[in-house]
């Protein structure tokens, strides 16, 4: 359902700005978590509840759609960037977290998971530090 939340994202921001859009799926959450809250039926819940990864696929492109705009050039190859990666860990992740779970459980799976995060992230924030103190050319 995510991916299927960016692919409309990408429909919508061709004919909407992004903060019109992001008004239009944040009123959309609003009424899915009214609905899954008054849902009167588990089976209605179980229906409702994929919906969530819809609209939090719309919104990761609308954030990254409205920091491009108040962000300058030189930080649109970041983003792009930050896309991709996002997109291999939205592939990449649940697919460890899965395999790890069966082999050493599903708490310990989450903290392997959560550490490899953190550490990839910490990662990326050092490489940025280095290029951000290099001399300019």
């Amino acid at each position: 359902m995510t991916i299927i939340g960016r692919l409309i994202t990408i429909f919508a921001l061709r004919a909407l700005s992004p903060i019109v859009a992001y008004r239009y799926y944040a009123v959309a959450a609003l009424a899915l978590i009214v609905a899954i809250i008054a849902a009167p039926s588990f089976d209605m819940f179980l229906v409702l509840f994929p919906a969530i990864g819809l609209i939090s696929g719309c919104l990761f492109p609308t954030n990254l759609a409205l920091a491009s705009v108040r962000l300058d050039g030189e930080f649109e190859a970041f983003i792009s960037r930050s896309t991709v990666v996002g997109g291999v860990a939205l592939l990449v992740f649940p697919l460890a977290l899965g395999s790890l779970a069966q082999f050493i459980g599903i708490q310990a799976a989450f903290v392997a998971v959560s550490l490899t995060s953190m550490l990839i992230v910490l990662a990326i924030l050092a490489a940025l530090t280095g290029n951000s103190c290099s001399a300019p050319k």
